[in-house]
């Protein structure tokens, strides 16, 4: 009996030891797993030559408000490893940055994106749509240089710059950055655009990367990346989505010489040309001054800014004001009977003026 009841206590532990995996012999240890940053180096790639600063009209870490574009040593960024983007970006962006040959890295903890007025309004792409929002949103980075006689950051390159720093979102769900092309896309978008922040009013850690290679057309110098650690309720916070133009079907002419910006001309489609209207007109007197608008209202106006390029310069220009600035009317310098052409695109005009 005490056999066999050894003999049953010999099988269960057997049987016990197999569910585990097998006896002590057959076992193998586990090493611990790295956590997610400690998979990434710890070497700090800072610029020997730079400071770098995120620049625009947001609020700081302590909620003081950056009014303008410029650096301080508030708004200045840290030197950062890919160990320290992983720790307080996530590893994901890491895991981004890993695969690119990066030279510098910088990081910037507690921006306060779309929580205050900037009074201006700044426009990106979000969720497939044109929106327009508060100037709050619009963020920069700038390289620069610190002068020690007057404490001051002189700017040396803006990130993304025209012609210079061509940069890429590394979190495209938070951060739109507008084409870099020098002519406005379809959608008014080119290079002179501000970058945005699409994610939402809160906290916003802050990633600049330089990588070692230089900036083409089709390859980014930068990247930059924004991982939002707060919600924060605003009342700037909030995104409109920008109307279609093209949708727009009234357009007309209003200005000196329409019973004094009274009444308007009204533009016709041009037929076999989509978005195409067209108009003749004519000015009464030497140097009066009008603009196209739609809907017979001031919501949306264009002016000399939309002139075309092959327009007579000649005959056609910008008004200046009473206070010696130019005021934005198209100014037809010879009076005269002409025929004004107007092609709508989603966010602009291009208007054409033949005698």
């Amino acid at each position: 009996m005490k056999k066999m009841l050894l003999g049953i206590f010999a099988l269960s532990a057997t049987m016990i030891l197999a569910s585990c995996g097998g006896d002590s012999r057959d076992s193998v240890s586990v090493e611990p797993q790295p956590s997610a940053s400690e998979q990434f180096s710890d070497e700090v790639l800072a610029d020997a030559e730079h400071d770098w600063v995120i620049a625009g009209q947001y609020l700081l870490a302590d909620g003081e408000t950056v009014n303008g574009w410029a650096g301080s040593d508030k708004n200045k960024m840290t030197a950062a490893s890919l160990k320290t983007v992983a720790e307080t970006a996530g590893a994901e962006v890491a895991t981004a940055l890993a695969a690119k040959n990066v030279k510098h890295l910088y990081v910037y903890q507690g921006a306060q994106l779309g929580v205050n007025d900037a009074g201006w309004k700044a426009e990106a792409m979000k969720d497939g749509k044109k929106v327009s929002c508060n100037g709050s949103f619009a963020l920069k980075a700038i390289k620069t240089t610190y002068d020690a006689e007057d404490g001051t950051y002189l700017s040396e390159q803006w990130i993304p710059d025209p012609h210079t720093a061509h940069a890429e979102s590394l979190t495209p769900s938070t951060y739109f950055v507008p084409t870099w092309v020098e002519a406005p896309d379809e959608l008014g978008f080119s290079w002179a655009s501000n970058p945005v922040c699409i994610g939402g009013a809160g906290v916003y850690t802050v990633v600049v990367a330089e990588y070692n290679n230089a900036s083409t057309a089709t390859e980014a110098q930068y990247g930059i990346a924004l991982i939002k650690t707060a919600e924060k309720e605003s009342e700037y916070g909030a995104y409109e989505e920008v109307a279609d133009l093209r949708e727009t079907k009234v357009w007309s002419i209003i200005g000196d010489f329409t019973n004094g910006w009274a009444e308007d001309i009204d533009l016709v489609a041009v037929e076999g040309k989509d978005n195409t209207y067209a108009a003749e007109f004519t000015t009464t007197a030497e140097n009066q001054a009008f603009k196209v608008r739609a809907n017979k209202g001031w919501d949306v106006s264009f002016g000399a800014s939309s002139l075309a390029a092959d327009v007579n310069k000649e005959l056609f220009g910008e008004a200046i004001g009473d206070d010696g600035k130019p005021n934005g009317n198209i100014l037809a310098k010879v009076a005269g009977t002409y025929t004004l052409t107007l092609t709508v695109g989603f966010a602009g005009v291009s208007i054409s003026i033949a005698a």
